[in-house]
Formats: C-alpha cells, structure tokens, sequence
C-alpha cells in the first residue's frame, strides 16, 4: 500500500513539476517582430533578443535594407544598446533590446541616442564582428536613426492619405442615402429623374472608391 501511495505522488509531484516547467517557459517566451519593415510580422520568437538592423553595402549607409529580427544571445549587456558591425562584405547597423516588441521602430527611437552619445558594444554578436572604431560606430548609429525617422514620416504619409480615403467614402455615401431619399419623396415627376440622375452619378463615385 505504501509503495503504491508513493507512486501515486511521484506521479502527481512530476505532473506539477512539467506544469510549473511549461507555464515558466509561456512566460519567459519573447515576442518580437519580424522579417522586412515594410512588410513585418510578430509573434513570440525561439530567442531572448529582438532585433531591429539595417544592412549596407559599404561604410557609406547607402542603399539599405531595413528588417526586424532576433537571437538567442549569452548576455544581457546588449538590451537596449546599438552599433555596428561588419558581416563579410556588408555592414549592419543594429540595435537589441530584450523586452515584448521592443524592436519596433517606435521602441527603438526611444533609447537609440544613448549609442549615439556614448558607443558601448564592444563584442561580436552572432557571425556579426564589430566595428571597433567609435566614430564609425557613432556615424552608423545616426544613419540608422535618420532611416528611421524617414519611415516613420511616409508611415504618417500613409495613415493620413486612409484617413482621406475613408472620409469621402462616408461622404459620398451619405449623400447617396439622402439622395435616393429625396427621389422617392418627391411628387414631381421631372424632378424625380432629374435626383435620381443625380444618385446614379454620387453611385459610380462610390463604387470607384470601393
């Protein structure tokens, strides 16, 4: 009896224990966005650090790809600092943070100036090897700023060019309504078609807009 009431509570004791393990491993899953910028998902990652990076062809900061990634890194020196590296041929400008979406663009804005003011990676990271040159260092930094603040503005560009959009769909269609309305209220024959010419032209304007 004793042997089976003891296994019966190993039993219990390691299901507790693979539940306290998966719960921990649910809470300690980080979530970052990813692939290209302009066309990113999110979503939780097998790492412990986002990324935000730019990719150049050459020291100069010229013809750049802008991506959001991670990685699984061996340190916590890096959160929420920035700098360059060398990757073969190519230079990227980077920054890490190791919070929940930290490496969106509107995150990142908000600590990349103290890498500006004060370079402070000093290691390789991954394949990357850095730059160990503090001006270079500082001047990809400010590129990497300066690209984002570009995207931020054609973000806002965007957001206010759907805004419009929206805005005279809603008119034209309210319009419509009041116009279909007056036609079949009004007694006057004449006056009905004249409306109703008028409703079918407010109509084409609605369903172009569509």
């Amino acid at each position: 009896m004793l042997h089976w009431r003891s296994a019966v509570y190993s039993v219990r004791y390691f299901h507790v224990v693979v539940m306290v393990l998966m719960v921990a491993r649910l809470a300690a899953s980080l979530k970052c966005h990813q692939g290209r910028v302009v066309a990113s998902t999110k979503g939780e990652v097998e790492g412990n650090f986002c990324l935000y990076y730019e990719v150049y062809p050459s020291l100069k900061c010229e013809t750049f790809n802008q991506l959001y990634g991670f990685a699984t890194l061996n340190t916590t020196m890096l959160n929420r600092k920035c700098g360059g590296f060398w990757e073969g041929s190519n230079v990227i400008a980077a920054c890490f943070c190791n919070f929940d979406y930290c490496n969106h663009i509107d995150q990142v804005k908000q600590f990349i100036d103290n890498s500006v003011n004060e370079p402070s990676i000093i290691t390789d990271v991954l394949t990357w090897k850095v730059i160990k040159d503090s001006k270079t260092q500082r001047s990809l930094v400010e590129c990497l700023r300066d690209n984002m603040k570009s995207i931020t503005r054609t973000e806002d560009l965007s957001d206010a060019h759907a805004v419009a959009i929206v805005i005279v769909y809603i008119t034209v269609a309210s319009l419509a309504c009041i116009c279909i309305v007056a036609v079949y209220r009004s007694p006057d024959r004449h006056a009905r078609e004249v409306r109703a010419t008028h409703c079918q032209f407010l109509e084409v304007i609605l369903f172009q807009n569509k």
